[in-house]
């Protein structure tokens, strides 16, 4: 058997690592850039209307499972509203409010019906604040709540 050269050995060695670590470069800025010209249209429309939002907050969105245009969206009618917002907040409001049923119509009997606070405390809590009564509450809704298992 023949003997290689160890140092042809290990420029060889060394020039596949090279390579694949360019290629794995190459990936993670392609990936970086996919993701950053998703986010430019919408970084551009807040700049613009004065709603200021890092890329920070659109990474956390992301993770977080929530629409990153209508949170911006929404921070971007506030602000033209001149109401200040913050985007976490918003996006807590968005998730808080998965705990109720929406687009539905119900219709109540007229004449056994319990108290309209009763569907403020309902949507407090929908909205994650906790509370048990508000004015002459005596319960909570339980047509408008989700089922969480």
């Amino acid at each position: 058997m023949m003997m290689q050269n160890p140092v042809a050995v290990v420029a060889a060695f060394s020039a596949a690592w090279k390579l694949t670590l360019w290629g794995l470069l190459v990936v993670i800025v392609l990936v970086f850039l996919l993701d950053s010209s998703y986010f430019f249209k919408i970084w551009l429309r807040a700049k613009i209307s004065v709603a200021r939002v890092d890329f920070t907050e659109f990474i956390a969105l992301r993770r977080r499972g929530v629409p990153v245009s209508l949170i911006v969206n929404s921070r971007i009618t506030a602000a033209k509203s001149g109401i200040l917002l913050i985007v976490d907040d918003l996006s807590k409001h968005y998730l808080a409010g998965r705990r109720l049923k929406y687009g539905q119509h119900l219709a109540f009997d007229r004449d056994n019906n319990c108290p309209l606070p009763n569907l403020f405390v309902t949507m407090l809590q929908g909205m994650g604040i906790e509370t048990e009564r508000f004015a002459s509450s005596t319960g909570t809704r339980r047509e408008l709540e989700l089922e969480l298992s």
